[in-house]
């Protein structure tokens, strides 16, 4: 039968400070991985038989269909194909260099915590997420949406673009109108979009609208919405309509379990006030909406030596499901790096956009001035950007290796 007895294995790169043995036993207890890029997936030591019924049935009546959709069916045959043969193990580093898709530990979370009749199109999203940019295959539309509700932070951490001054100037800030955000919701509901990032280049919480534009992702029909915020705009009335609106992925950007580690990188954060908000969303949780399927995560980025990784996996993995951290990426600056000589294209490219708060669309959010700008949110639709000419030049130019006639693109190296 098909994932009768599936073992699947997740190798992660360790950190370079050596865990004590308290730390791995907190860390396998509660399921915390920490890694170098950031990205948490976990390890699945065994995939319980009723998962493996439900997932099994799933493709059964998938399968038993008349296909409407080509890419449809063509992804959920490759997605049937490459699951079972999953009996193997595979880590970060292998998964980068192929074209298969392996189930993880955030895929297996998403799935646990909601009705098997999602599961399909879940997974038919995360198969394209994944694979698209390796293979250079290119939707209609993004599969991943990133809109930034305010380009303002209340914050000047040290690793991040909002210490640059030539960037905290009037003509870089401002608030998303209501009018285009919902606009931009609508088109990717349009286009099954399934992954929305409440996020970008400033602290979305500081958007007054912020939870209303959560409930309306929310009655969308997105089901990957994900929130990154500093957590010190955490409010009760927040808290609810987090929860409310289903949203998928809420990530606390902290960096230390210290309040003088914290604050001297989250310059004009408050560690106590971070830690009592975080601690009041697990209350609500707990006592209004228990069987919510909302992942919590910390993560931060490495920018000190004196950094206690394994006193922050500690501290935090008390409060949340998950933590991360990652070494910072030199986007302080993002202009004045030194070029990186990287040839390979970049798969953002293949697999996601940034709306910005005044309509520009933007490939990444590495380039903060967007310097590389392929369209305007407010004039063209976003489907008609992501094919248009400033795109398809763009992603060619990557392909043909002149990513060095790219600014910044010749000093990224984030992909």
């Amino acid at each position: 039968m098909f994932w009768t007895g599936l073992v699947i294995c997740v190798t992660l790169l360790k950190v370079d400070k050596k865990p004590t043995k308290e730390t791995k036993v907190i860390r396998e207890a509660a399921g915390i991985t920490l890694n170098r890029y950031g990205t948490f997936l976990g390890t699945i030591k065994n995939i319980s038989a009723e998962f493996a019924g439900k997932l099994a049935g799933c493709f059964e009546r998938e399968l038993a269909k008349a296909p409407t959709d080509k890419e449809r069916k063509e992804t959920v045959d490759a997605l049937h194909r490459d699951l079972s043969q999953s009996q193997v193990s595979s880590n970060i580093q292998e998964e980068s260099l192929t074209s298969r898709f392996f189930l993880t530990k955030q895929e297996v979370d998403w799935m646990g915590r909601r009705q098997d009749s999602l599961w399909m199109d879940y997974l038919v999203y995360r198969y394209q997420f994944k694979i698209y940019p390796k293979t250079r295959k290119l939707r209609a539309f993004p599969l991943h949406l990133l809109i930034e509700p305010t380009s303002v932070c209340n914050l000047r951490c040290v690793m991040c673009f909002q210490v640059d001054a030539s960037f905290t100037k009037k003509e870089f800030m401002g608030f998303i109108p209501w009018e285009l955000f919902a606009n931009v919701v609508d088109q990717a509901k349009e286009h099954n979009c399934h992954a929305i990032t409440m996020a970008s280049r400033g602290e979305p919480t500081m958007a007054k609208p912020f939870g209303k534009m959560l409930r309306y992702c929310g009655e969308a029909g997105i089901m990957d919405i994900k929130i990154n915020t500093n957590a010190t705009k955490l409010t009760e009335e927040l808290c609810h309509d987090i929860f409310s609106a289903g949203v998928s992925e809420v990530v606390f950007s902290v960096d230390a379990g210290t309040k003088q580690s914290y604050e001297e990188i989250r310059v004009l954060g408050k560690f106590d006030e971070v830690l009592a908000n975080i601690e009041r969303f697990n209350e609500i949780r707990a006592r209004y909406y228990p069987k919510a399927p909302t992942i919590t995560r910390i993560s931060g980025v490495l920018v000190r030596d004196d950094q206690d990784v394994d006193q922050m996996t500690n501290f935090w993995s008390k409060l949340v499901d998950q933590v991360t951290i990652k070494r910072a990426t030199p986007r302080w600056d993002s202009y004045n790096n030194a070029p990186t000589h990287v040839g390979n294209p970049c798969g953002f490219l293949w697999e996601r956009t940034y709306v910005w708060y005044d309509g520009k669309v933007n490939p990444c959010d590495f380039d903060y001035k967007s310097y590389l700008c392929v369209g305007d949110a407010l004039k063209t639709p976003i489907s008609e950007i992501w094919r248009g000419e400033s795109y398809e030049k763009l992603r060619q130019d990557h392909l043909d290796k002149r990513r060095a006639g790219r600014v910044p693109c010749d000093r990224c190296p984030i992909y």
